[in-house]
């Protein structure tokens, strides 16, 4: 794979592509449409690193995942605006997801993000997953996290593929 070989998809963000907002998320080309995501994405829902997509023609930025990676992704925000005080969370959560083989996927070079993107194999157990959270939310800046590919689109209903 060389670089040339990487594109950036627009991965509608609100579930359907009606309302205009989406991300650009590095993919590679699987051929046939499909494509494999490089990065699990901050706000496009239901896809993490590694999954497989294939995007749904003339519904702009719409797509189904054919295969899933194993891969969970977590959407960290924090409050902080304070470029030092940011540094050391990022720093002490990211270390925190990298004891359990979770790795940063985004916004640890915005200079004004209050979100965290990491990918976490989901065969570390959620409720490992959920145990690092509680460390990473005792920061006083911390806000809340969530699953960006565990929930259906109510947000409530399990998708359950990682059974």
């Amino acid at each position: 794979m060389t670089g040339a070989d990487i594109t950036y998809l627009e991965l509608a963000v609100d579930g359907d592509g009606n309302e205009g907002r989406f991300e650009g998320v590095p993919a590679v080309p699987e051929g046939d449409g499909r494509f494999k995501v490089l990065a699990s994405p901050g706000f496009a829902p239901g896809v993490a690193a590694g999954d497989i997509i294939e995007m749904i023609p003339d519904q702009r930025g719409r797509f189904t995942v054919v295969t899933r990676s194993g891969n969970l992704c977590l959407q960290v925000f924090f409050l902080n605006e304070d470029m030092e005080d940011r540094k050391r969370v990022l720093d002490r959560a990211t270390a925190l997801v990298r004891s359990i083989g979770g790795w940063l996927d985004g916004g640890k070079d915005a200079k004004s993000s209050h979100l965290i993107v990491y990918t976490i194999p989901v065969s570390v157990g959620l409720p490992e997953v959920e145990r690092v959270m509680t460390e990473v939310s005792k920061e006083p800046t911390f806000a809340s996290w969530m699953f960006g590919n565990v929930y259906a689109d109510d947000g409530v209903t399990p998708l359950n593929w990682w059974l």
